[in-house]
């Protein structure tokens, strides 16, 4: 097992299930939890999602931001377009000794030159040098490509149901991701992939569907409303919206194009909340 000290809260047991277990805890302190984690070499995925969607089903505001591989998968994604099943992290030679993939001390016998592990292939491209080093980070090379990780996680995502079909599990997919949804919230955002959203406009709730290159905005609440210019804008410049405001009667739904090419970002913005999705 591991243990774990976080504001002092002990997380004991193994992962990732001992998360999801902590999590589970902390709701009469939080009202919001996410849980971080890759799938690695961790035994108890399976039953961290399956009780991670019972903690949810229960009431919970409880998430899960998963990479399948490495959380440096998601990084990579700032830096390019890739849909590839890396099968580590990292490459180390044996005996404690450890030589990152691709860096002058590892041997050729144990490196992969960014065949199999993330930091490998993104050392072989130069997007950075060496991640294990405490003296290097990560996010000053990533904080000016934000929306480029998030468009192409969207993406990577859709291509994983393309391939893969819609029915299997998460934690058995690779490439896959879900970081981009804790980025996405970190920035004032919910990430509106395939789900369903419902969204506070005005004095009524509006429920939000993904319909191919358009959404559908639905009236659920006893109230008219009025969808205003600033309800629906895109992260292009080069995207031309409808600046007509629009009004929705109770129960009736009305139908909003997403015009651009594939992964053109869009944000709704409601009267509490705002949601984020790529065409």
């Amino acid at each position: 097992g591991s243990a774990i000290v976080e504001d002092d809260i002990v997380i004991t047991g193994t992962p990732p299930m001992s998360w999801i277990e902590a999590a589970e805890k902390q709701f009469d302190t939080y009202e919001e939890i996410w849980c971080i984690f890759d799938k690695d070499e961790h035994p108890a995925s399976k039953k961290a999602f399956n009780k991670a969607q019972s903690i949810v089903e229960a009431g919970h505001n409880l998430h899960i931001a998963f990479s399948s591989i490495a959380i440096e998968y998601y990084f990579l994604l700032h830096f390019e377009y890739l849909y590839k099943a890396f099968s580590k992290s990292e490459c180390k030679v044996s005996r404690k000794k450890k030589a990152n993939c691709l860096l002058a001390n590892a041997s050729e016998e144990y490196a992969c030159s960014g065949d199999k592990c993330v930091n490998g292939y993104a050392r072989l491209k130069k997007y950075w040098v060496d991640s294990k080093s405490n003296d290097n980070c990560i996010f000053p090379l990533i904080k000016d490509k934000l929306f480029i990780g998030i468009k192409n996680a969207a993406l990577l995502r859709r291509q994983s149901r393309r391939e893969e079909g819609d029915d299997k599990p998460i934690y058995e997919r690779n490439p896959y991701t879900t970081v981009d949804y804790l980025v996405s919230r970190l920035l004032g955002y919910v990430v509106l992939d395939t789900q369903t959203y419902d969204m506070k406009i005005g004095a009524t709730t509006a429920r939000i569907q993904r319909n191919g290159d358009a959404i559908e905005i639905t009236n659920c609440g006893d109230a008219s409303v009025i969808l205003n210019q600033d309800f629906l804008s895109s992260h292009s410049k080069e995207v031309v919206l409808d600046s007509m405001s629009k009004m929705l009667e109770p129960n009736k739904s009305i139908t909003l194009d997403l015009p651009g090419p594939e992964g053109t970002i869009f944000f709704i913005t409601g009267t509490r909340e705002k949601a984020l999705l790529v065409k």
